[in-house]
């Protein structure tokens, strides 16, 4: 039996080379896939030493394990790291805009003295504030939000709330029709 007969064609070369590794510098380590006696191909991890006797090479050992667990965890890992990456990018936006918000009427209070740009800037850093909250309060629970935590919420109120945070300058809100929607709607805005 050599050591390509254990792993399928498409993963010949790659033994090919880690027998090419062991006879250079005595030894190697791969990851490939083990051809079952079914035709199944397993996850393996293989690592292959040289043998010496009085300094010269007699052969070389192999040994091989199982890694699909591994495998399945990695992917679970790699899952779990690309939804931790979107929510971040979520919350940093979800921040961002408030923060936006409390920035520019804190500069238009700074240049006009109109005291309404700091009750706007003080809803702005509580709705940062909430956020935070609500992050920190899901982070320690360990829990997911599921759908039975959502309430029946309507989109026009959740647009007029929203609308009230930010800088209009000459925009204006228009909302033709509403619909309501399963949210949270503290997470809406």
């Amino acid at each position: 039996m050599t050591p390509t007969s254990l792993v399928p064609a498409a993963d010949t070369e790659q033994m090919e080379q880690s027998v090419r590794q062991t006879r250079a510098e005595g030894e190697a380590r791969i990851e490939a896939r083990l051809l079952t006696a079914t035709g199944e191909t397993i996850p393996y991890e293989f690592i292959s030493k040289r043998i010496v006797d009085g300094g010269e090479t007699v052969g070389r050992a192999g040994l091989g394990w199982d890694i699909s667990e591994r495998k399945r965890y990695e992917k679970r890992i790699e899952r779990q790291n690309e939804r931790l990456e979107h929510f971040a990018e979520v919350l940093s936006h979800d921040l961002r805009n408030p923060l936006t918000v409390a920035q520019g009427h804190l500069k238009l209070l700074n240049q006009t003295g109109d005291e309404g740009h700091y009750e706007k800037s003080k809803r702005a850093l509580s709705r940062m504030e909430n956020l935070i909250s609500d992050v920190l309060t899901l982070a320690q629970s360990g829990k997911r939000i599921s759908l039975s935590e959502y309430e029946t919420t309507d989109l026009e109120t959740i647009a007029e709330d929203a609308w009230v945070l930010i800088q209009k300058g000459q925009a204006t809100l228009d909302v033709d029709r509403t619909r309501r929607v399963e949210a949270d709607a503290s997470h809406l805005q």
